[in-house]
């Protein structure tokens, strides 16, 4: 039964002020760009018209191109300009579907289509489009790789509310995104924030009341890994944490359980028994190499991992922040299949602080990886909200108030 203000149609149910139209109808032009003969360098060298490949669709904005092109090799191929606020779309390749929105007066390859639309929103075109991506992909004919068509594209029907109200769903959704921008350059502003601290705590450690030591401050020693603070030692890893290989578990013997099993990228399940006692630490030895993982309790460890069979008294959390630093992909012994030889990694020479610096630096790393987790959580749960609004406010399902 329809409810009341709405109309049954071939996309479904949408209110009675909307429309059903073609793509084609809904924008003013459509068309696609070209590729001027990349054996003339008169068509690239100097360029200053921006010219667009799909891979630099990113579902955002777009302000610049990795390439530029000149006016000859505009003239001498089917690229041509298209305005500021034209939405593109990546037809087929690696990246079918991707889409972006200029900011910049710019051409673009064969495999960008382009919708150039003044009589609707563009924005809401290109959310449109981006809540529609699977199904829009899912048309495209071919083998090995689907291909969007231009001919395709024409005739896909899209929902056409009053201009007004596809500005104000363009204008939430918009919203939304640039808080999850903001969130997404506070997170990569901790991170590196991150990254500088660990580096300096690994290096010059940190002192009883929580200053990075400097040598203006505090008293180094010379040592084959250049200047440490007095009170660190250089030992080898092995002496330090010892790693083991760990055991088989084919998934058919495994029982309902809350122990981790840990593969070489991380999680992989649980089990109702474990192989170590928690807390520990633990690598990737084969596959996956150079990712480290902490477990608070007691896990399996695959046998495609080497985990911390002896910490030798140190704290479980300062060795795992100390083989994060070791990068450890470059210990791999293998060319084909990556893996890690723990006879490569225990030689390896290491700075180690007192157990009750380790404490420290490990306390400081945990709260710096808490306010990288708070952001990432906020920002999942704003994609989760996007995910939602587009959902209501694509299909009329929710109005707008104008």
């Amino acid at each position: 039964m329809v409810r009341d203000g709405y109309k049954m149609t071939e996309l479904g149910e949408i209110p009675v002020e909307w429309d059903v139209v073609p793509l084609n109808d809904f924008t003013d032009k459509m068309t696609s760009g070209g590729t001027p003969n990349r054996g003339k360098n008169e068509y690239y060298e100097n360029g200053d018209i921006c010219w667009i490949k799909t891979g630099e669709l990113k579902d955002k904005d777009i302000f610049g191109t990795d390439e530029k092109i000149t006016n000859i090799g505009l003239k001498f191929s089917s690229a041509k300009i298209y305005p500021v606020k034209t939405v593109l779309i990546a037809m087929y390749g690696a990246t079918i579907g991707k889409l972006g929105i200029l900011r910049v007066e710019s051409s673009s390859n064969q495999a960008c289509c382009a919708f150039i639309s003044k009589k609707n929103d563009y924005i809401y075109l290109f959310y449109w489009l981006l809540y529609n991506r699977k199904n829009l992909i899912s048309l495209g004919a071919g083998g090995g790789q689907p291909n969007i068509s231009q001919e395709i594209l024409r005739n896909v029907k899209i929902p056409l509310p009053p201009l007004p109200e596809q500005q104000k769903i363009a204008s939430i959704l918009s919203s939304v995104d640039e808080t999850i921008e903001e969130t997404e350059a506070l997170i990569e502003k901790y991170q590196h924030v991150k990254k500088g601290l660990m580096s300096d705590l690994l290096t010059k450690g940190i002192d009883e009341v929580g200053c990075v030591r400097s040598e203006q401050t505090h008293e180094f020693k010379d040592s084959v890994l250049g200047k440490v603070p007095v009170e660190w030692d250089l030992r080898k890893l092995e002496s330090v944490a010892t790693l083991q290989r760990g055991y088989d578990l084919p998934i058919q013997v495994r029982n309902e359980g809350i122990n981790p099993v840990y593969g070489s990228n991380g999680i992989n399940g649980c089990h109702s028994e474990s192989m170590v006692k928690g807390p520990g630490v633990l690598t990737g030895r084969s596959g996956t190499i150079g990712f480290v993982y902490y477990s608070h309790v007691d896990y399996w460890p695959l046998n495609t991992t080497l985990y911390v069979k002896d910490f030798h008294g140190n704290y479980p959390k300062f060795i795992w922040r100390l083989l994060q630093s070791l990068n450890l992909k470059k210990y791999s012994a293998a060319t084909g299949v990556p893996s890690l030889n723990r006879n490569f990694i225990h030689p390896e020479i290491i700075k180690l602080p007192p157990l009750p610096e380790q404490k420290r630096i490990a306390e400081i790393l945990t709260s710096a990886d808490q306010h990288i987790e708070k952001e990432e959580a906020y920002r999942d749960k704003l994609l989760q909200m996007k995910k939602g609004l587009m959902q209501d406010l694509l299909t009329g399902r929710v109005r707008v108030t104008v």
